[in-house]
């Protein structure tokens, strides 16, 4: 079957059980052939069981309406280079186990939390966990950034201040994609360049 048949918002709808019987069947046939739709559709669901916690009832509408947008796609002004490159892409959200606890006006509880993004070239899965460093409070990112490609080379990572070429921290990762820093409390850019692509995952929360 072929992917552009079916819509991002299609699965993002049959995840949630919003389409009728006809719809959804067509979609579950288009995902016996995709692994990339099925995981889109794993991953949503799995949002909304974190949403849900122990409650067996059916997800509140506002709960759902979260998890969507958790989902939706974002799109953000460009932000400036730090390579000229020929093409930019903009990664997203996909997941974030923290909502379960900003439901209830706890951001931030968890000791730990993780974060994945996808983008057409590259996949980054982050964790995040506070670390005391001379007194001072700041965040032990430790993560992986994995090339769709296995062709395609990481140049540079690194995280910025949103709108500019600030530079907040420099990813080293190894051969396999993977990487460990510190960083204070913030919002940031996080930049990747590949050989002819920059993929920008724009307003990264660390906190």
């Amino acid at each position: 079957m072929n992917d552009k048949r079916v819509s991002y918002e299609q699965l993002i709808a049959y995840a949630a059980g919003d389409l009728d019987c006809a719809a959804a069947d067509f979609v579950r046939g288009h995902l016996e052939q995709s692994v990339e739709a099925a995981a889109v559709v794993e991953r949503f669901r799995t949002v909304v069981e974190t949403l849900r916690g122990d409650d067996s009832r059916a997800a509140p509408a506002d709960v759902m309406a979260r998890a969507k947008a958790l989902f939706a796609d974002r799109r953000v002004a460009a932000t400036p280079s730090l390579l000229e490159t020929a093409v930019r892409v903009i990664g997203e959200l996909v997941h974030d186990s923290r909502p379960q606890a900003a439901l209830v006006g706890v951001r931030g509880a968890a000791l730990a939390y993780q974060l994945a993004f996808e983008s057409e070239r590259v996949d980054v899965d982050l964790e995040v966990e506070p670390e005391e460093i001379g007194g001072s409070s700041l965040l032990r990112i430790s993560g992986q950034i994995t090339p769709r490609d296995e062709a395609d080379v990481i140049r540079t990572a690194v995280f910025v201040v949103p709108g500019t070429t600030e530079i907040a921290s420099t990813i080293k990762p190894d051969r396999h994609g993977v990487f460990s820093l510190t960083l204070a409390s913030g919002t940031y850019d996080l930049l990747i360049t590949l050989s002819d692509t920059e993929v920008v995952l724009p307003d990264v929360e660390i906190e």
